[in-house]
């Protein structure tokens, strides 16, 4: 199910190629670490919960805060603030929809 926020956010970003360029290079700063890329899609589909997002992963919470500062090293985010969040949500979203080989 889509909400037609993230249709709209969407269909803006993509009209704006240098928008679109940034996020999803910041997709492919994790490339070659897909359980990162995993990682960051169950943190934000379990809404940062930490707890949550460990257990879904079947990994320990420890083990879940190394990965997510290893994704802040990486890309030089905060995972805590809001402009991050939105940012990496949209990315994902637009890898996931093949914008990557546009």
């Amino acid at each position: 199910m889509h909400r037609f926020s993230d249709i709209v956010v969407g269909e803006c970003i993509r009209s704006h190629d240098s928008a679109l360029g940034y996020l999803l290079s910041l997709m492919q700063e994790l490339s070659g670490e897909q359980d990162l890329i995993l990682t960051l899609e169950t943190f934000f589909a379990n809404m940062q919960r930490r707890k949550v997002t460990a257990a879904a992963l079947g990994v320990h919470p420890d083990t879940l805060d190394h990965r997510l500062k290893r994704i802040e090293n990486i890309l030089g985010a905060k995972l805590d603030q809001a402009a991050w969040i939105a940012k990496l949500e949209i990315a994902l979203k637009l890898q996931g929809t093949g914008e990557r080989s546009r």
